[in-house]
C-alpha cells in the first residue's frame, strides 16, 4: 500500500461526502475553529438563517488558522482571485468592534492576488491576501427585488476535499479519488 500525504486533495462524487471530509480535516489539522454566520447589510449578525426559497438552514461557515480554503466567488478574476483558486487561511483580522473582518490567505500560487497586494494596506509586501465578505444575492426570478435581503458571509468554503466537477482542470501534487 503506497502511502499518501493526510492532506493531498481528496475528490469526492457527491457534496455531502466533500462537507464530511472537509469537517473532518478542520477538526484533525485546526485549533480554535470559529463559525462565521452571515451578516445582514448593516454587519448585524444573522444566526440560523432560513432561506425562504429552499426552507433550508444555512450552517455557519467554519473556518481556522492553517485550514485548506477555497474561494467560491468570482472577486477579482484578472487578478487571479476567481471560484475554485485554493489556499490556506494565516491569519484573521479584527475591525474595531473586535469582529473578524479580513481573513488572510496564502494561495497555492502566488500569482493570485499581485494587483490587490499593491493596493491594499494590510497585504502590501505579504505574500498573502485579504478576503473581506461579500454581498450574495439570489436570481431575480426566485425572489421579489422588494423584499430581498443582501446578505454578506465570506466567500470561502473547506477544501481538503472537492465534488470531481469543481477539481476539473486544476494542476495538484496528489490527488485521491
Amino acid at each position: 500500500k503506497k502511502e499518501y500525504h493526510r492532506e493531498a486533495l481528496h475528490i469526492f462524487a457527491k457534496n455531502a461526502q466533500v462537507d464530511a471530509h472537509n469537517e473532518e480535516m478542520i477538526e484533525k489539522c485546526c485549533t480554535d475553529i470559529r463559525s462565521f454566520y452571515e451578516v445582514d447589510a448593516n454587519e448585524k449578525q444573522v444566526q440560523n438563517n432560513i432561506s425562504k426559497q429552499t426552507k433550508t438552514n444555512k450552517k455557519p461557515l467554519r473556518l481556522a488558522k492553517n485550514a485548506r480554503v477555497m474561494i467560491t466567488k468570482n472577486i477579482s478574476v484578472n487578478d487571479g482571485l476567481a471560484n475554485g483558486v485554493t489556499g490556506r487561511i494565516i491569519d484573521f483580522l479584527e475591525d474595531n468592534n473586535k469582529q473578524i473582518s479580513r481573513i488572510i490567505i496564502k494561495f497555492d500560487s502566488n500569482r493570485v492576488g499581485r494587483i490587490h497586494r499593491i493596493n491594499c494596506r494590510y497585504c502590501h509586501e505579504e505574500e498573502s491576501v485579504c478576503v473581506t465578505r461579500e454581498s450574495d444575492t439570489t436570481d431575480q426570478q426566485e425572489s421579489d427585488l422588494r423584499s430581498k435581503k443582501i446578505m454578506k458571509q465570506f466567500p470561502l468554503r473547506l477544501s481538503w476535499a472537492m465534488a470531481i466537477h469543481k477539481a476539473q482542470g486544476i494542476t495538484v501534487d496528489q490527488v485521491i479519488i
